[in-house]
């Protein structure tokens, strides 16, 4: 009985569809109807050149309702309606008017060869001025295109676009930098006539001793009287682990342009960062021969014109002693002061920084690279610590504000939390150094740094 209700049910729906579909059918054979389409460009395309589809639908009577476009599927090429609603318009012919709907689809051929477009159903109703209604599916008719081969771009990635740009940037000089700084470089591409997907993006190398962390690129698409607009946004921190000197190569972008037919490029300059070493010893040190060789100058000059008194010698002797013994004494308080202060102020990133110039201070062959130093200790359970700390505060860059408020909101519980990363983070690897048997590392043990 069931399957015979089902059988009885279908029928029912097809005898009242049937007048509907014909109904349809008639009004176009009145010429009360019509459907149209076209491609432009429609000659010396490209891999992945935006093509427009354009289907116009146009009646005599009243449009009833929305109309609608069947997903489509192309072979090879990306399919794409990036415009949600028609552009309307009125037309008179013969003393006819006709209300017009102009449709836009977009085509982006992903390689070479012939294409043919299927029959596009389109899904209408329209209405007479008797109030008969007329509802269902017309089909565009079919099209086709072909994309050749272009010698002029065939061993080059390229995007094909009439225009297209790139703006460079970066948060911090990349002159007088040091071990434990943090670098943001960002990256904005804007497209004409293409969408964010298929822009490009920036080709990262591993480079020793500096870390690279990118947070998620924003795809951004626009369209802008008719005019569809793409930006592609990548932000990269680089994390200086370790002094030297380093090179960040240049970066070549081509792009067919449309407009011209001719392959062009943009290039992004190599950027060469010498980082030198931030031992706070060493600069001591140098104070202190500074200030003796100063004080030696002057006491030969003193001497030469008979204006020297013993008494006022030694006054001054004591006193540049007692400067030279502030400066000399015990910079790993200073540091300790310092990394405090950055955590309690809840700037991980400073405090971070603190940490590796203090391991560059004070240990011989350590140069900073602590995930290095990690993977030699064998120590999982920090190597875990130190990814999900860097990632924290490099890679999510773009939560800041909404972690702001967050914290804003939680209060001192959720300071406290943040705080607690960096800090525990830095009380490991201390402890972790000082039990390490690596000869490396010997001196460093001696070092009493309680970050904490």
């Amino acid at each position: 009985m069931t399957r015979l209700f089902r059988q009885l049910l279908r029928l029912s729906l097809l005898v009242i569809a049937m007048p509907m579909q014909a109904s349809l059918i008639a009004v176009m054979e009145q010429d009360n109807l019509r459907i149209n389409s076209w491609l432009d460009p429609v000659e010396e395309l490209v891999t992945g050149q935006q093509i427009s589809l354009q289907i116009e639908i146009s009646t005599a009577l009243k449009w009833q309702g929305g109309t609608t476009i069947d997903h489509v599927e192309i072979k090879d090429a990306i399919v794409l309606q990036r415009e949600k609603f028609s552009v309307n318009s009125v037309r008179n012919e013969e003393g006819k008017s006709w209300l017009v709907q102009l449709w836009t689809l977009v085509i982006y051929p992903q390689s070479t060869g012939d294409y043919y477009l299927p029959e596009i159903a389109v899904n209408v109703a329209v209405v007479d001025n008797d109030g008969n209604t007329a509802a269902g599916q017309i089909k565009t008719p079919k099209l086709g295109f072909s994309v050749l081969t272009n010698p002029s771009i065939d061993n080059a990635d390229w995007i094909a676009t009439p225009s297209f740009s790139i703006e460079e940037s970066f948060d911090h000089s990349l002159e007088d930098i040091k071990a434990g700084d943090a670098i943001a470089r960002t990256l904005v591409f804007n497209a004409k006539d293409l969408p964010a997907m298929m822009l490009p993006s920036m080709a990262l190398e591993e480079l020793s001793g500096i870390a690279t962390y990118s947070q998620p690129p924003k795809l951004v698409d626009k369209v802008n009287r008719g005019d569809y607009l793409a930006q592609r946004t990548e932000v990269h921190t680089y994390v200086i682990e370790t002094s030297g000197d380093y090179l960040l190569p240049e970066q070549v972008y081509y792009w067919w342009n449309t407009q011209t037919k001719s392959l062009e490029k943009i290039v992004l300059p190599e950027y060469k960062l010498h980082i030198p070493s931030t031992g706070i010893l060493s600069a001591v040190i140098w104070q202190a021969l500074l200030i003796l060789t100063i004080t030696a100058i002057l006491i030969l000059l003193l001497i030469r014109f008979n204006v020297f008194q013993k008494v006022a010698l030694s006054t001054r002797w004591q006193e540049i002693k007692a400067v030279i013994s502030a400066k000399a004494s015990n910079p790993q308080k200073e540091l300790e002061r310092r990394f405090k202060d950055a955590c309690d102020k809840g700037n991980e990133e400073l405090a971070l920084a603190i940490l590796y110039q203090g391991l560059d201070s004070h240990a011989d062959n350590f140069h900073s690279v602590i995930r290095q130093y990690l993977v030699k200790l064998n120590n999982q359970e920090l190597i875990q610590q130190f990814e999900v700390l860097m990632q924290a505060i490099y890679k999510k860059q773009d939560n800041k504000q909404e972690n702001k408020q967050e914290n804003r909101k939680g209060g001192e519980k959720d300071k406290k939390t943040k705080d607690t990363n960096i800090r525990f983070f830095a009380e490991n690897l201390l402890a972790a150094i000082k039990k390490s048997k690596a000869k490396h590392t010997g001196w460093l043990a001696k070092v009493d740094l309680t970050l904490n």
